[in-house]
């Protein structure tokens, strides 16, 4: 897959459309992690996390995760924010046809052909789902009775803890 720019046009090229049932399946998975209302919301999970453990090993992988959620090194090629496009395309489009949204909807369509904004909205999806999963990982073996957090091996290989 590659993209390209021409006069504010995003273009994709390289790979056909994605199915249009499996990517709306994936950004609704992402979408309770993304709502800034949601008890869900991925900040919160992990202010969360800090919270009940506190402690430096657990604080620097959750950063890291977090770190991971706010890249958007892509956008700044194309000119546009991640959660600016996913807010639009989600709210103007494909969850709901909120009448406001329809103008940045407009806009945001012209400045990017189909496949390019599918692929910019799948790539940035699948990146804050991996610090989803990884988020979940830590968090995984706690329960009620059992208050503990899992380290990813890498961590403790990266910290010569073996």
């Amino acid at each position: 897959m590659s993209f390209s720019k021409d006069q504010g046009q995003v273009t994709a090229n390289g790979q056909s459309k994605f199915n249009p049932h499996r990517l709306k399946g994936i950004f609704l998975d992402y979408r309770p992690f993304a709502a800034q209302r949601e008890i869900t919301h991925f900040a919160k999970i992990c202010k969360r996390v800090k919270k009940h453990f506190p402690y430096p090993e657990v604080i620097q992988m959750i950063d890291e995760e977090k770190e991971t959620w706010a890249e958007d090194h892509f956008s700044r090629w194309h000119g546009r924010d991640f959660d600016e496009i996913t807010d639009t395309f989600f709210n103007a489009s494909l969850f709901h046809t909120d009448i406001k949204r329809q103008t940045d909807l407009a806009e945001l369509t012209s400045a990017f052909d189909d496949l390019a904004l599918q692929s910019v909205l799948f790539l940035g999806v699948d990146r804050r789902l991996a610090a989803i999963r990884n988020v979940a990982f830590i968090v995984g073996a706690c329960s009620p009775s059992h208050n503990a957090v899992r380290v990813p091996l890498s961590k403790m290989v990266q910290h010569n803890d073996l």
